[in-house]
């Protein structure tokens, strides 16, 4: 543990801080990340050219009818289709979009002169049963951005995005009408770690609050009792107004759930949507926050101001978030 604490919560700071500046200064590095800026321009100039090629197809059929679906034909052929055989062979040569590009060519190497065995891509191994049971019921889970320290913690964590499809009916002009809408339940970062110990059983925290007009605790679609496990309280009443606890081995449960663990589910719970959930010696942690972290550029302003230094400033305050926030578990 002390060399967890010396290597990953910062008394290295200096030294680190002087590797990613060798980084940002390496000619090789730069000429690397001038042709990943590039690509990256390339894709999203590809992006806008469809979006206006669209727009173009439509006005040619509404205004011409019948000569604008030839004309749209002919541009189809002579035109788009080219275009569309040279991005297919980008991508049959290695070439990646630019949600990879960013993670994997910009902030993987920068993350890696932090934490010598980190990974972090897109795609990632978080489980996806275990994120059921830390986040909202839900239809659909779409997972990404996977970042993985490489520590004895086995820290992970990933961006996550689920939702349901909902039917609503809508009164217009003394009509009604029904439509099926996207509902998001989630927007946030699951977290998870290896405890030094093992759990008997499983154990889940989840976040309650109170009703707007009965002022009852609900914990919305947060899954209630499942199979094999028991609701518990603790003694404190302040505890069970911000969250309930759902376990399948009371005596377990309560052995972990020390008045220091209490205090932080407290303090986290009460401000924040966060669920744990904890089985054998994995422990997952959501938390809603509403974003997600390191969005991958959008326009080309925001390629051409990507900097090593900078995105090395906003990984390590995602970094000592990370940390932080879960140090409560790493003893």
């Amino acid at each position: 543990m002390a060399d967890f604490q010396e290597n990953y919560l910062g008394t290295n700071r200096q030294e680190e801080q002087e590797r990613v500046r060798q980084l940002a200064d390496d000619p090789d590095v730069q000429a690397r990340l001038t042709k990943i800026r590039g690509e990256m321009q390339d894709n999203i100039k590809w992006k806008n050219y469809l979006i206006v090629a669209a727009i173009v197809a439509g006005l040619l059929i509404i205004v011409f009818k019948l000569l604008g679906i030839l004309l749209v034909g002919l541009l189809y052929f002579f035109v788009y289709r080219p275009k569309k055989e040279q991005r297919n062979a980008y991508f049959a040569e290695g070439g990646k979009n630019n949600d990879d590009l960013y993670a994997e060519e910009f902030l993987k190497p920068i993350l890696q002169k932090i934490f010598p065995k980190a990974n972090l891509g897109q795609r990632g191994s978080l489980p996806l049963p275990a994120m059921k049971k830390v986040t909202p019921k839900s239809e659909k889970y779409e997972p990404f951005f996977f970042l993985s320290l490489g520590d004895e913690q086995d820290t992970r964590m990933c961006n996550l995005y689920s939702s349901h499809m909902e039917t609503r009916t809508e009164t217009r002009d003394g009509k009604e009408y029904t439509k099926t809408v996207r509902v998001t339940d989630f927007i946030g970062q699951v977290f998870s770690m290896q405890l030094p110990v093992n759990f008997n059983g499983q154990l889940r925290v989840v976040p309650t609050k109170k009703s707007l007009v009965l002022k009852r605790e609900v914990q919305d679609s947060y899954p209630g009792t499942l199979p094999g496990e028991q609701k518990i309280d603790v003694e404190d009443i302040q505890h069970n107004e911000n969250f309930n606890i759902y376990c399948s081995d009371e005596l377990s449960a309560r052995k972990f759930l020390s008045p220091r663990v209490l205090t932080w589910f407290d303090e986290h719970i009460s401000q924040n949507g966060l669920c744990v959930y904890l089985e054998g010696n994995k422990l997952y942690i959501s938390l809603y926050t509403d974003n997600f972290i390191f969005p991958t550029p959008q326009t080309p302003e925001e390629v051409d101001g990507l900097s090593i230094e900078k995105e090395y400033k906003e990984l390590r305050k995602q970094l000592d978030f990370l940390l932080n926030f879960t140090k409560v578990f790493q003893s």
